[in-house]
């Protein structure tokens, strides 16, 4: 049996989601909004991207802020954004001061196991909310300390690309 590269795309989003699922287990709800962490929601199925080579994602696409994350069940966790000044699209860096829009919010239910069903959230995006809650929890347990400790700030992981490429290419000979 072959198992696609978007099924082995959402086995390493997977991943992901189940980190944080665990951790949400534990603490519920966590507030993530002094970190401005941009995440990128598709409103449009993946896949028709790539069987429609003239789709433009970023025209089915919104960058928003993460607000607060929260546990839902052991398969999905809810996020609560807010729509900032920030677009891919327009900017190659982030700007200086990300700001959220008033009165503009939306909330994702990101499930495990959702293929490439909107709203989707790629494993790109669901790094930094990771990262960010494994250092929180880090700092909790005392395992670090918070002296010197910088606020996180996204960028072009070139490690995020190695693992993802480590994992797709390690994966390969499950499914052939």
């Amino acid at each position: 049996m072959r198992i696609s590269d978007l099924d082995r795309l959402d086995a390493h989003r997977n991943l992901y989601v189940e980190a944080i699922i665990r951790h949400l287990w534990v603490y519920r709800v966590i507030d993530l909004s002094p970190e401005d962490i941009v995440v990128r929601v598709i409103l449009r199925d993946v896949a028709d991207f790539h069987s429609r080579s003239e789709l433009d994602i970023g025209d089915y696409a919104e960058d928003l802020l993460v607000d607060r994350i929260g546990y839902v069940n052991a398969e999905s966790f809810r996020l609560e954004l807010s729509v900032s000044n920030f677009r891919f699209d327009a900017a190659s860096t982030l700007p200086a001061s990300l700001r959220r829009i008033p009165g503009m919010q939306r909330t994702v239910l990101v499930r495990r196991n959702s293929g490439t069903a909107p709203p989707y959230i790629s494993a790109y995006f669901l790094r930094p909310i990771r990262q960010v809650i494994e250092r929180m929890v880090q700092l909790l347990s005392g395992e670090v300390s918070a002296l010197g400790m910088k606020p996180y700030r996204m960028e072009d992981d070139e490690d995020f690309w190695r693992e993802l490429e480590g994992y797709l290419n390690a994966d390969a000979g499950k499914y052939s």
